[in-house]
């Protein structure tokens, strides 16, 4: 009987103690697995941010390429050296079509030669006032002096503008000025061939930016204006294109950026 309780109390010291190590093996374990976890965590964030910071050498290195910026330049170097010639065709053109205007519209057929002479007054009484170290001014005007029948309206005009002749000055002698610049004839006959004047300086252009190529002087240089138009064109689709292109890219690095910056916030939230 001594015996048998002598097992028991054994028993129970034995389960009391295996139970203990149990328990302290599995708060072991616990505590292992938790650790062993936060030590992910860790290498996780570490990887994440060499990533991040890959990511960013790769964008400097990216940003840093002239290449792109070498290209793009040389098409906006083109298209500088191509809209020159473009300006250089059509000022000749406009010049050779404002020459025949000239020669068309002339001083005599809008004003008498009383008028006229009346008027060569006026303007000789503002011409003595320049000073001649005014040297454009002064010797446009006097080229043209004294004024006449032949003289070109369009010389007539700047004259006048250069020389600030007040509109009240020419009014008595059937034309008034605004501003520098014609406003109307007296005569009914004039204003009529003034409104056809400024019809035909209108002509030559379509719009803004295009000539009217059916003005002969300005239609020899249809091809080629054309031509060279075509391929500003051209070359400007081509830096929108590849200016898309590189926004496209740093934008890709961006979001790759913000991605990773999210995930080690996240993993971040998880270390405790």
């Amino acid at each position: 009987m001594k015996k048998t309780n002598n097992l028991k109390e054994q028993n129970i010291k034995n389960r009391t103690h295996y139970s203990g190590i149990f328990g302290l093996l599995a708060i072991a374990l616990a505590f292992g697995g938790y650790y062993g976890n936060q030590r992910k965590i860790k290498q996780e964030i570490a990887r994440t941010q060499s990533a991040l910071k890959q990511n960013e050498t790769d964008k400097n290195a990216y940003i840093a390429d002239t290449s792109e910026f070498d290209k793009t330049s040389q098409a906006r170097h083109m298209i500088d050296s191509i809209e020159e010639r473009n300006d250089v065709l059509f000022g000749v053109a406009l010049h050779n079509y404002f020459d025949r205007l000239d020669k068309k519209y002339t001083l005599g057929k809008f004003l008498s030669l009383d008028q006229i002479k009346n008027i060569n007054a006026v303007i000789s009484s503002h011409l003595y006032k320049v000073s001649k170290s005014d040297d454009v001014v002064y010797k446009y005007a006097k080229s043209y002096m004294p004024i006449n029948a032949t003289t070109p309206l369009r010389a007539f005009t700047d004259i006048v503008d250069y020389l600030y002749i007040t509109p009240i000055e020419l009014m008595p002698y059937g034309v008034e000025f605004d501003n520098g610049v014609i406003f109307q004839f007296y005569n009914e006959n004039s204003q009529n061939l003034f409104y056809k004047y400024l019809d035909d300086n209108e002509f030559a252009f379509i719009s803004d930016t295009m000539p009217n190529f059916s003005v002969p002087e300005i239609g020899r240089i249809r091809n080629e204006f054309i031509q060279n138009h075509k391929k500003i064109i051209e070359l400007e689709s081509n830096i929108a294109h590849d200016e898309s292109v590189r926004s496209h890219r740093i934008a890709k690095f961006d979001a790759e950026r913000d991605s990773l910056n999210r995930v080690i916030q996240n993993l971040k939230s998880k270390l405790k």
